[in-house]
């Protein structure tokens, strides 16, 4: 994914208010809802560099998820996921569902 930060308007924010967390469900368009490391859920704004990764992600399988690394802004701005990634458990029956994005 560092390949590819060049264009991203967030890479140059200091990463100290970043928490990491699970996408948990698609809202609409570039948000989405993340179940951040202390229970807590959140909506984030997704970069469209970062949308291809996410329409591979089966939403609400618990053996497949896609982690997520959120930068958290002051209000009024939206939380924005500026890392995102394919994670799962290994073994027998991880095979993931088809992904409900075409």
């Amino acid at each position: 994914m560092a390949e590819d930060i060049g264009d991203d308007k967030f890479h140059n924010v200091p990463q100290t208010a970043t928490v990491r967390g699970v996408v948990t469900g698609f809202l609409r368009r570039d948000l989405f809802t993340v179940r951040i490391d202390d229970g807590r859920e959140i909506t984030a704004v997704m970069p469209e560099r970062l949308l291809s990764e996410a329409a591979k992600a089966p939403m609400g399988f618990s053996f497949v998820y896609l982690s997520a690394k959120v930068l958290l802004r002051p209000p009024p701005k939206l939380p924005v996921i500026i890392e995102a990634s394919m994670s799962g458990l290994c073994g027998i029956g991880a095979e993931a569902p088809q992904s409900p994005f075409p």
